[in-house]
């Protein structure tokens, strides 16, 4: 089975202190933010050490959304339904009683497409149908990364695809990221 996993690099002339960043299309997903001190160079998100681990079946079935875009909802529907505009609605449940990060298979398990790329940026592309995880309405979703002036700018987007859908959806989007700034595992970022 070929990998879904593909990659791509950012990097931009006026960093100065951030080398690249790597962003993985399955999840939309930041496997490397690499910073360079002048002497070493250290990836300062946390994450699996292989782009195979953050896709299944490699990766732990509890894993932590290790830099990925989660959604349609971030954080947690308890009981895993809410009611919009008179009309009820029961989402997948993968958190005890409740649905969390979209659900068992939310947008951090999607394949994403890249939409537009170049040296500092890309857009990343996704469209939930329907009825995902319970979610009414088909919505279009892009997550844009860029790289300017050592900072990663993380811009999240997101509409309803039909311009005539006479209902309504709600979107909350966000990057599940950790950082620990010594880009070492073994301190924790308590002396940060």
């Amino acid at each position: 089975m070929e990998s879904l996993l593909k990659s791509v690099e950012l990097a931009h002339p006026t960093c100065k202190h951030v080398s690249k960043v790597v962003i993985g299309t399955f999840g939309a997903t930041i496997h490397q933010f690499i910073v360079n001190n002048g002497t070493s160079a250290r990836n300062i998100v946390l994450g699996y050490d292989t782009a195979e681990e953050y896709e299944p079946p490699l990766r732990p079935a509890s894993h932590p959304y290790h830099g990925s875009t989660v959604g349609r909802y971030s954080n947690r529907i308890a009981k895993g339904s809410f009611t919009l505009n008179g009309q009820d609605y029961q989402l997948a449940i993968n958190n005890g009683p409740n649905a969390l990060h979209g659900g068992p298979t939310g947008f951090s398990e999607r394949q994403w497409s890249v939409e537009k790329k170049c040296e500092n940026s890309v857009t990343l592309a996704y469209t939930s149908e329907d009825g995902e995880e319970g979610y009414p309405c088909k919505v279009t979703v892009h997550c844009t990364y860029t790289l300017i002036d050592d900072c990663l700018k993380i811009k999240h987007e997101g509409w309803i695809s039909n311009p005539f859908e006479k209902r309504e959806t709600i979107l909350n989007l966000t990057n599940h990221a950790y950082f620990n700034l010594t880009g070492q595992a073994e301190r924790t970022i308590l002396g940060h």
